[in-house]
């Protein structure tokens, strides 16, 4: 009976580890970007990331400044994806992605289109719920929105209950203090 009881005991300890949601990247060490676009241009696929404006204290992004990487190049979506990633100080989670933005010339490369909905659908970082937009010219959409929307757009994110900057005091939410 003792041996049977450390048994579930044991058992018991392993499923909570499995269930505990931490994973080996803490929240401090992600970066949340809120939209991604990929493009073609030169035989190469483009790759860029944007993410919100960290202007206030309490912004979650604050921490790490303002993220300005610029897009990066690879033959395919994936090794311009890991371009982009490697130049990134931070772990790029993309659960709270928004928008995945396509250029026309990278939907008319076939194979290459295709392969990376492939990757997407393999390695699912992406959430199902993005909303994905065709742009006629990749280019001209980051200039403009590099130009206009400098600290105009508010965006909500998750801020870490640890750092006690949150300010709601929602009953349902973690993060309340």
């Amino acid at each position: 009976v003792m041996w049977k009881k450390i048994r579930m005991g044991i058992a018991m300890g392993f499923v909570l580890c499995l269930l505990n949601g931490c994973s080996e990247t803490e929240l401090e060490e992600r970066c949340f970007p809120m939209m991604a676009a990929v493009g073609y241009e030169d035989d190469e696929v483009t790759f860029v990331l944007g993410f919100p404006n960290s202007n206030s204290s309490g912004d979650s992004q604050s921490s790490i400044g303002k993220i300005e990487v610029p897009a990066t190049k690879g033959s395919d979506f994936k090794q311009s994806k890991e371009n982009y990633e490697s130049h990134l100080n931070k772990y790029a989670d993309y659960n709270h992605l928004k928008v995945f933005v396509i250029e026309e010339d990278f939907l008319e490369e076939r194979k290459k289109y295709a392969k990376m909905l492939d990757y997407l659908a393999l390695r699912e970082e992406f959430p199902r719920n993005t909303y994905v937009c065709v742009v006629e010219d990749l280019d001209e959409l980051l200039e403009i929105s590099s130009k206009y929307i400098k600290n105009e757009i508010e965006f909500c994110s998750l801020i870490n209950a640890r750092n006690g900057k949150c300010s709601q005091n929602c009953k349902y939410c973690a993060q309340s203090s």
